[in-house]
């Protein structure tokens, strides 16, 4: 623990030939003039130690013995030129802010040493600020790097037929609909009948989502990953099966519920359609639920769709963001457009 004074002590040297009578001190008024201003001295201690020179008394009571005394509070002033102490804090707050992502529109994905470096940051933070250290000594400190990301994993729609065969009850169908629209779980759930769109073409307005607090805990409705809403457009071959869901429905009910009629929780998703069961059949025993919206980039992808497309269907905020994360599906598609650019032959002269 660094040690903070909670008083400062000046002591201002004056020439030997200055007595204590000023109207009897000697020495020319240019010495007297050079000489530093009591609130200056103080004002530079302050900053040296990283203490704030226009402290805010604050009368603080004690709850059990009805006590009262005054404490001072540092000013939370962010210029310099007010108060540096506090305005070095403001920064450095700002700057861990920055490097947890704050400044973002979508949640940064981050792993376990970064989330514990984070935390430590943050009470560092309110430790600087309460003064009882002097800095945030982990404000420098860099996360180690993490291992190599695990890809998701893109299957076939020949794979995805199978997979569907191979999932039990009425509820299999679902996996269509994930494979073709690219839909985080959280977002089919949360559909609802009214969301059915039919201008300017079918499709689906994904405004919400349907969260879980934890493993097999309570759901609740929260917006969208990026904060936005938006529609994703129904290919042809799932229209009936998305009619289906909602007929007789009112439109605020639920368009893919649980077969009682409330939310539907994946876990009991999976274990209705026997999931790991069916994915062990078609041979990808590790596929997962959130792999059906790799599958979607993939086929959208590969049908040639623009990215800036891709990236509205998936909801992700920028289109550069979209293929850092699904490019690599469509590396297969480069030596097609290899062979489109031979395609026009004589064009080319032969080496």
């Amino acid at each position: 623990m660094s040690w903070k004074p909670s008083a400062i002590v000046v002591v201002v040297a004056l020439p030997q030939s200055t007595t204590s009578d000023p109207s009897r001190a000697t020495g020319s008024r240019a010495e007297r003039a050079r000489l530093p201003l009591a609130r200056h001295a103080v004002d530079a201690v302050a900053v040296k130690y990283g203490v704030c020179i226009h402290p805010i008394p604050v009368r603080r009571v004690d709850p059990s013995t009805g006590a009262t005394h005054i404490v001072d509070v540092p000013c939370g002033a962010t210029l310099k030129s007010k108060c540096p102490s506090c305005a070095e804090r403001a920064r450095l707050l700002r700057v861990t802010q920055c490097r947890q992502g704050w400044h973002l529109d979508v949640e940064p994905v981050v792993g376990r040493d970064h989330r514990a470096l984070a935390t430590l940051r943050l009470i560092l933070n309110h430790a600087v600020a309460d003064e009882r250290v002097t800095r945030n000594v982990a404000a420098q400190v860099e996360a180690p790097r993490a291992g190599a990301r695990r890809e998701g994993r893109a299957i076939t729609m020949a794979e995805v037929n199978a997979l569907v065969e191979a999932c039990a009850g009425p509820q299999a169908e679902l996996v269509v609909v994930l494979a073709l629209t690219g839909l985080r779980w959280g977002e089919l759930a949360g559909l609802q009948v009214g969301d059915l769109v039919s201008v300017p073409d079918r499709g689906l307005r994904v405004q919400r989502a349907l969260l879980s607090s934890g493993k097999g805990g309570a759901l609740f409705v929260d917006s969208v990953k990026s904060g936005r809403a938006r529609t994703v457009p129904l290919v042809e071959d799932i229209v009936p099966l998305v009619d289906r869901w909602a007929v007789g429905k009112q439109p605020d009910a639920w368009l893919f519920a649980a077969p009682g009629g409330g939310p539907l929780r994946e876990t009991n998703w999976k274990r209705s359609v026997k999931w790991s069961e069916a994915t062990a059949a078609i041979g990808v025993p590790r596929l997962r639920v959130h792999d059906l919206r790799h599958t979607a980039a993939s086929v959208w992808l590969g049908s040639g769709a623009d990215p800036k497309v891709v990236q509205r269907v998936l909801g992700h905020a920028t289109a550069s963001m979209m293929m850092d994360l699904y490019g690599h599906l469509i590396d297969g598609n480069l030596w097609e457009a290899a062979r489109r650019m031979g395609a026009p032959r004589g064009h080319i002269r032969a080496w």
